[in-house]
């Protein structure tokens, strides 16, 4: 897992989309698109939000989870794959 920083848009329905996203690798600012997400279900947890995104690194098209803590205002990254 590791913090990263989101740009979302986020609607008067409460409904949040995560557009871009920066990373830091050795003090670095990586910036990322987020091409697709999906909002997944499976959390009981009403402070947490978790999406499956596709994300465009070095040109190929990948897949990460993000997880937003609601309470804590956190973004983390998980699962590149």
């Amino acid at each position: 897992m590791k913090s990263c920083e989101i740009i979302a848009y986020h609607q008067e329905n409460g409904k949040t989309i995560p557009l871009k996203m920066r990373i830091y690798e050795d003090n670095k600012p990586i910036v990322l698109t987020i091409k697709s997400f999906v909002e997944l279900t499976e959390t009981q947890q009403k402070n947490i939000k978790r999406y499956r995104c596709k994300i465009i690194v070095n040109d190929a098209i990948r897949e990460c989870d993000l997880i937003f803590y609601k309470d804590m205002t956190k973004w983390v990254l998980t699962n590149i794959k």
